[in-house]
């Protein structure tokens, strides 16, 4: 058996925003980050234009199916496509013609989006939702150390390399896009065992004691 956690009204709140806040967040992107992307993709070939929003949405699709099923799974995987709404709204604002209010729109929604899927609550509510019964998963933070670098650089490995190569394909860049492809493509699925890892670090309280769960 594991100790109970006493329901409070400031944790329902959080539990709330923590299971619906992300998804939500996320289901408005098309919206709010949409035009600046279309305005960067516009003078693009239109090969470049398909595959860029194929991506797009597929990410988008992916990301917000996860973001629906609490799990420690999802939570990966919100975690790294999440955050990349960012990185693409500042790459759209870098390569649109001019800096308007799409992309100060497109740049805000990535920073709250950010903020919302990194924030103790939603990794809270993920990672519980993996659960057994009663039991309450206290979820650790990334080792410090990590954080200095080596998180982001997995991270960047996993984002850069899921898009890159398809899109150098596109722009008919065959030799740096199937290099792309048989460097990138490897380098996802290493760089992003290591940080589910992450996603698998939580306390269990229990009568006697507790369970510390930590493959690091």
């Amino acid at each position: 058996m594991t100790a109970a956690v006493t329901p409070t009204p400031t944790r329902d709140v959080a539990a709330l925003l923590g299971r619906w806040g992300v998804p939500a967040l996320w289901v408005t992107l098309p919206f709010t980050a949409g035009p600046a992307f279309a305005d960067a993709l516009d003078p693009r070939s239109r090969a470049v234009q398909v595959v860029a929003a194929a991506g797009l949405w597929g990410f988008w699709t992916v990301a917000l199916g996860a973001a629906l099923v609490p799990r420690t799974t999802s939570l990966t995987v919100v975690r790294i496509i999440m955050p990349g709404a960012l990185l693409a709204s500042l790459w759209a604002a870098l390569v649109s013609p001019s800096f308007g209010v799409a992309a100060v729109a497109a740049i805000a929604m990535g920073v709250i989006v950010t903020v919302a899927v990194l924030s103790a609550v939603t990794g809270d509510v993920y990672v519980n939702g993996s659960a057994y019964g009663a039991e309450r998963r206290m979820p650790l933070r990334p080792p410090a150390a990590l954080l200095a670098g080596p998180l982001e650089l997995a991270w960047l490995v996993c984002v850069v390399g899921a898009g890159a190569g398809p899109l150098l394909l596109a722009a008919q860049s065959w030799i740096a896009g199937a290099v792309a492809l048989l460097v990138g493509w490897p380098a996802i699925y290493v760089a992003g065992r290591a940080l589910h890892g992450l996603s698998q670090r939580w306390v269990v309280f229990v009568p006697v004691g507790f369970v510390l769960h930590d493959f690091m």
